[in-house]
C-alpha cells in the first residue's frame, strides 16, 4: 500500500494549513522517522541567486542551511503548479535535517530521477542531517505545535536562553501577549519583538501576568514550595535559530 498525501487547499482554513506540500512533505518525514525525504520539483536542483540577481550553478550537497542561502535563494521554482517555491523546500530540508535525517530535492521530469537518487548519483541537491539530533519533543515544538501567546523578555534574559540554554524564570520576563493555558506553545521574543525559542509554558497567561518579574523565593511564598519555578523550562524549550548541518 502506498498513500498518496496531498493538503486539501480548496477547503483548508487558514489557520489550519500547512502552508504547502513541501512542508507538509518535511512533516510527514520527520514525524516518521524516515532517513530520507524526497521532493520533486521543476528545477534541477538548489541553486540561489547571485549578487546580480542571475541564478547560480546547482548545488549538489548542502551540510549547512544558512540564513544567507535562505535570504538568496528566492521563488526559484518556476513550475506552474508549484505553490512554494525553493524558499519552502529549504524549510522543509531545515525540518528534515534538524530532525536528523536526509532531504533530496531533484527534478522530477528526469527520467528515471528516483532510481538516480536510490543509486546516489550526483543528481538535484542532497541535504545533509544534523550531527546532534534535535529530540522528537523539540522537533514538535519547534515545527508542529501552534503557539498561543508570547513572552517578551529583557535583554538578559534572552541571552541566557539564547546563548547559554537556561529556562526562563518570571525575573526576565517583562509582558505577556496573547491568550494561553498551562501546556501551550508560546514564543519567547526578545526586547526588540525578534522570536529567540519557542517553548511550553508551565503557567497560563492570567497567571504570568500576575507573576511578572518575580523571582524564586517570590513564588514560592505566593504559590508554595511545589510551584514551578520557570516560566518555560529549558527541557520543553527550542531555540528558533537557523539550524545549520553536517553530513555524518
Amino acid at each position: 500500500m502506498l498513500p498518496v498525501i496531498n493538503e486539501n487547499d480548496s477547503v483548508s482554513v487558514d489557520e489550519l494549513k500547512f502552508g504547502d506540500n513541501d512542508t507538509l512533505a518535511g512533516m510527514l518525514g520527520a514525524m516518521l522517522g524516515a532517513e530520507l525525504t524526497v521532493i520533486l520539483t521543476t528545477e534541477q536542483g538548489l541553486r540561489v541567486r547571485n549578487a546580480d540577481g542571475s541564478l547560480g550553478e546547482r548545488i549538489a550537497l548542502v551540510d549547512r542551511i544558512t540564513p544567507e542561502m535562505i535570504a538568496s535563494a528566492g521563488d526559484t521554482d518556476n513550475g506552474a503548479m508549484s505553490i512554494g517555491g525553493m524558499i519552502s523546500k529549504l524549510r522543509a530540508a531545515t525540518l528534515v535535517t534538524e530532525a536528523g535525517a536526509h532531504l533530496w530535492i531533484a527534478d522530477g521530469r528526469q527520467e528515471g530521477i528516483l532510481e538516480h537518487i536510490a543509486e546516489g548519483d550526483d543528481v538535484g541537491t542532497l541535504f545533509c542531517p544534523r550531527r546532534s539530533r534535535l529530540q522528537s519533543r523539540k522537533c514538535w515544538i519547534k515545527f508542529f505545535a501552534r503557539t498561543a501567546g508570547a513572552l517578551i523578555v529583557d535583554a538578559g534574559a534572552a541571552a541566557a536562553v539564547e546563548k547559554h540554554g537556561k529556562s526562563l524564570l518570571p525575573s526576565g520576563v517583562v509582558r505577556i501577549a496573547g491568550n494561553f493555558k498551562r501546556g501551550d506553545t508560546v514564543e519567547i521574543r526578545d526586547p526588540e519583538g525578534r522570536v529567540i525559542a519557542r517553548g511550553l509554558s508551565n503557567y497560563g497567561s492570567a497567571e504570568c501576568a500576575a507573576l511578572l518579574g518575580k523571582h524564586k523565593d517570590e513564588l514560592a511564598k505566593l504559590l508554595g514550595s511545589d510551584a514551578d519555578a520557570e516560566f518555560v523550562h529549558r527541557d520543553n524549550l527550542v531555540l528558533h535559530a537557523v539550524p545549520g548541518g553536517a553530513c555524518r
